[in-house]
């Protein structure tokens, strides 16, 4: 598996840079902002008025209007919002006494549109006017930045866990310096399935980060082949200045903990894989202790989720050792956890390769 991960990261630092440096969504600073766009309008089947902006990170507001009788004016019966937590919306209803609508409006997540497609109806004369048609595409954010006491803290996107929510987990996923602890067949008060609570903590490699080149040369747990694969992509690419670009800045990731919520599935290799669990509400908070000075490093208030994670930026952690005592690795912070109000055992000392 080490040498996997090796390999992986040997490609996507030499052969995915040149990208990444002429990629407008490389700017995480424009995916994160919630900057609303323009009204856009069109008139469909000559009936119906759809008018749509994006508000960012693939989030749009949407009105339908349907014509006066007799009128070329509009009035507006259907104001509504989609997003990646709620990605579609349904109308079906009448329009006037003899002419109804049947619609949908959603996110497609694999062209990265707003959708909409629908049919009205004419009942006199049964005479069907349909639609089907892209409205606007969309990107979102993966991270979110947070700025608390003067630090710089790092968490994934809404957006990003549900994408991510379809995508299984289980033992085979490792990275140098990220110790992670799963516990099975796990009760958690308001839920009647059986879980599984991964957890993970100490080192997350921001890929791509100048911050993180130093910190994965820096830190204990780093395979000296891994150190090498570093240099060897910075010597290759001598001509891409990585402070200036920022790539790390899209990824998430730093010191701190993730906390994730999985269940098994019958059918799959239920030792190897197991699956974000959405199914139910899940409410998670944590907190990433220094064993040293019983400081809290990293706070991740309750949120509801089936993924909570937070991590202090590798840059901002280079500032912190200067004021604070810090252990030397950074798998010995303590990671304290609460679940749907619960507080769980801690994760004190840990190692790499892990060690439950």
């Amino acid at each position: 598996m080490k040498k996997l991960f090796v390999a992986f990261l040997t490609i996507l630092l030499i052969v995915g840079l040149d990208t990444l440096t002429n990629s407008d969504s490389a700017n995480p600073v424009q995916q994160n902002q919630m900057i609303s766009s323009a009204w856009q309008e069109k008139v469909m089947n000559g009936y119906i008025k759809v008018q749509w902006r994006h508000l960012g990170n693939g989030t749009f507001e949407l009105k339908f209007s349907k014509r006066k009788i007799l009128q070329d004016a509009f009035v507006e019966y259907d104001h509504f919002k989609i997003s990646m937590k709620s990605p579609k919306h349904h109308y079906v209803g009448d329009l006037y006494p003899t002419v109804s609508a049947d619609y949908w409006v959603e996110l497609d997540f694999k062209k990265m549109t707003a959708r909409s497609r629908g049919t009205v109806y004419q009942k006199i004369v049964h005479q069907e006017h349909k639609w089907d048609e892209d409205l606007s595409t969309f990107t979102f954010g993966k991270i979110v930045k947070l700025k608390e006491n003067g630090y710089e803290y790092v968490s994934t996107s809404d957006e990003w866990g549900i994408l991510c929510s379809s995508i299984p987990c289980g033992p085979w996923v490792t990275f140098p310096g990220y110790s992670q602890k799963d516990t099975h067949a796990i009760k958690i008060p308001g839920i009647k399935d059986e879980l599984i609570i991964q957890l993970w903590k100490g080192f997350c490699p921001r890929f791509l980060d100048i911050s993180t080149f130093d910190a994965v040369r820096d830190n204990p747990n780093t395979p000296p082949t891994l150190k090498q694969t570093f240099t060897s992509a910075l010597n290759i690419n001598k001509n891409v200045d990585f402070r200036k670009n920022h790539f790390g800045d899209e990824f998430p990731g730093g010191y701190g903990a993730e906390v994730g919520i999985y269940i098994k599935k019958q059918g799959t290799d239920e030792k190897y894989f197991w699956w974000p669990y959405v199914a139910g509400k899940i409410k998670i908070k944590f907190q990433v202790i220094n064993p040293i000075t019983k400081e809290v490093l990293v706070d991740a208030p309750e949120d509801e989720t089936w993924w909570r994670t937070k991590w202090m930026a590798t840059s901002s952690y280079t500032e912190y050792k200067k004021t604070h005592q810090c252990p030397a690795n950074p798998l010995e912070y303590e990671l304290v956890y609460w679940i749907n109000g619960v507080k769980y055992p801690s994760w004190p000392e840990s190692m790499w390769p892990y060690k439950q």
